[in-house]
């Protein structure tokens, strides 16, 4: 049965993400995760809730109007896995895009996964909301596993989208 390490529903903002890697420090501690492993996914963690906030601005409206729709984050660990699972409103017109990018990410192997890498990150193509697509990218390479991810559309215009990356320890 798996343990929650850490649970958050609401709104993100910097603040909230600050706040929550401060706690972790010390619920890292707390169910002995070693400090490699501790690292590997505080920045999966960031990468995740960066992104959420990113696109807070497409959503926010939406997300107050039932707590099923705030954005979560929750990590969880089961024997040799930690899982992270973050989910937060989307709009339909974006599910292509995202899945594309994930997809597009979870196809190579490690040494394809690091010419993308680097094809990305010398590209400099940076989309309106800033980001040039390393954030899938690097989670991936970070936990060495594929992305799962999923979407539930829940009106005519949002889905929400749930991404987990595991780690084993």
């Amino acid at each position: 049965m798996a343990n929650t390490i850490l649970n958050h529903r609401g709104l993100f903002n910097f603040s909230t993400i600050d706040t929550i890697l401060t706690s972790l420090k010390h619920v890292f501690h707390e169910h002995d995760i070693q400090f490699r492993m501790h690292k590997k996914i505080m920045i999966v963690i960031i990468e995740s809730l960066e992104n959420i906030c990113k696109y807070n601005n497409s959503f926010e409206d939406f997300a107050k109007t039932r707590e099923e729709y705030l954005p979560a984050c929750e990590l969880s660990r089961d024997g040799d896995e930690i899982r992270l699972t973050a989910s937060n409103p989307v709009r339909l017109q974006d599910i292509e895009k995202i899945k594309q990018s994930i997809e597009r990410v979870n196809a190579p192997d490690r040494q394809a996964l690091k010419a993308l890498y680097q094809e990305v990150i010398t590209d400099g193509q940076f989309s309106s909301n800033g980001g040039a697509g390393l954030g899938f990218i690097e989670m991936a390479r970070t936990s060495g596993n594929r992305l799962e991810y999923k979407f539930e559309e829940v009106t005519e215009q949002y889905a929400i989208f749930t991404i987990i990356v595991t780690f084993a320890c």
